[in-house]
């Protein structure tokens, strides 16, 4: 999983805005805190959109399945039906094709969406903690899921952290 630096765009405008104030003014935690609400609320949208993507390509894939099953039919149908019902097959199997292609488009932007919620929150999170920049810059750029959670530069830099 690919992890976007909080230096991205919406980001980008709140350390901007909160260069031209003295640290822990209020405006400037305010914008954090509405970034940090506005976090919560697309994360909440784009995990919808993902549940829905995620149930679209079901649907897809089981309507494809039964297209599928009746090609299985055309043995059985007459001479005289079976080129359009072969054609009606092929026409079901494209457009459920064709969904289930657009259905995992949209998963793959969901998921996106998800994960640039999850910087975004996180970023502004770290911000508004109150922990030192020290801290704060370290943290930042720990990973934090997968195999390299535990890894030895993460650890070497939590403990250069805590002795200092």
């Amino acid at each position: 999983m690919c992890h976007f630096l909080p230096s991205d765009t919406l980001v980008d405008r709140f350390h901007e805005r909160g260069r031209q104030h003295q640290p822990k003014t209020t405006p400037y935690d305010k914008d954090w805190k509405r970034l940090y609400l506005f976090g919560g609320q697309t994360y909440s949208s784009a995990t919808l959109q993902l549940h829905i993507a995620n149930y679209e390509v079901l649907l897809a894939k089981y309507d494809y399945n039964n297209y599928t099953k009746f090609s299985e039919f055309i043995d059985f149908i007459p001479e005289d039906k079976k080129e359009q019902f072969t054609a009606l097959v092929s026409e079901g199997q494209l457009i459920s094709r064709t969904a289930l292609q657009a259905a995992l488009d949209t998963a793959d932007t969901a998921a996106r969406s998800v994960a640039i919620t999850v910087v975004m929150r996180r970023a502004s999170w770290l911000h508004l903690s109150g922990f030192p920049r020290e801290v704060q810059s370290t943290v930042k750029y720990l990973p934090f899921e997968g195999p390299k959670l535990f890894a030895k530069k993460t650890d070497n830099s939590l403990h250069t952290l805590k002795d200092s």
